[in-house]
């Protein structure tokens, strides 16, 4: 169970692949990098867009131990979208601190039944505290 609320849209259980979006961001902000790795594929490659390209599963694993994010206070998937073997995932991250970071990753899965990341592109913008 989350230490931080969670808003999700409400047709969120209508796909097994929208469940598995949901479940892989909030591992982002849980920091749950064993639940990350295990729907890591070998040959993962992850484009933090701006910041890092990271290529393989031992680095991908190196990359999200490096990348603890503060503790979160709530957690808002604006969209989750699946079509074929892609997804994205929009939101917003409020944390403790009174920081906000809204993002979006797109996901590219390694066929249209695997559960496993061949490609992330993760775009974050960094936001200020809110009032």
């Amino acid at each position: 169970m989350s230490k931080f609320k969670i808003n999700v849209q409400a047709d969120c259980g209508n796909a097994p692949r929208k469940l598995l979006l949901r479940d892989i961001s909030i591992a982002f902000v849980e920091n749950d990098v064993e639940m990350l790795l295990e729907h890591a594929h070998k040959d993962i490659t992850w484009n933090r867009v701006g910041v890092s390209i990271t290529e393989g599963k031992a680095a991908f694993e190196t990359a999200l131990l490096d990348l603890i994010l503060p503790e979160a206070r709530e957690l808002t998937l604006h969209h989750i979208l699946t079509h074929g073997k892609e997804g994205a995932v929009s939101g917003t991250v409020m944390f403790n601190d009174g920081l906000q970071h809204d993002f979006c990753d797109v996901y590219v899965f390694s066929s249209t039944t695997s559960k496993l990341i061949q490609l992330l592109r993760s775009y974050v913008i960094e936001g200020t505290p809110k009032k």
